[in-house]
């Protein structure tokens, strides 16, 4: 996500589109917006400079500094024994919790889905992955 670009904002689908050649599994991969996502874009600034989402250089580089970050975080958590992969397996935990179904937390993390269902079936699970999204997001009051 820290090379996300305004570029492949999809007003139309309400979400972003990774091209494949940014994305680890070098496969195209949506991530639908919800509403209090889409709050956080709309409030980003916008330069002319480059196509960078988030950035802290005025659009020239995507943003950086995440074991900096980081170290600030546990610094005011008190919380220091957690990498930041980890927030990957708390999320899904805890959609899981919440009775999302598998191969939708699957498809929300964007892995690769192996056998005939990875084959074959090209449906999207747009509106499946934005649901588990709302679902989770409704947790944390805003």
């Amino acid at each position: 996500m820290a090379d996300a670009r305004w570029s492949c904002l999809r007003d139309d689908i309400a979400a972003l589109e990774i091209p494949s050649d940014f994305y680890k599994t070098k496969r195209p991969q949506v991530v639908p917006l919800t509403p209090a996502m889409n709050a956080i874009v709309d409030a980003l600034p916008r330069f002319t400079r480059e196509d960078f989402l988030f950035t802290t250089s005025g659009g020239l580089k995507p943003v950086s500094g995440f074991s900096k970050a980081k170290q600030r975080i546990d610094k005011l958590s008190g919380v220091k024994d957690w990498t930041i992969h980890d927030i990957r397996r708390t999320v899904a935990t805890e959609m899981a919790r919440l009775g999302i179904a598998q191969e939708h937390i699957e498809r929300v993390l964007g892995h690769v889905i192996p056998g005939v269902a990875g084959t074959y079936n090209r449906y999207s699970y747009l509106d499946e992955k934005r649901a588990a999204l709302e679902k989770w997001g409704a947790l944390w009051p805003s």
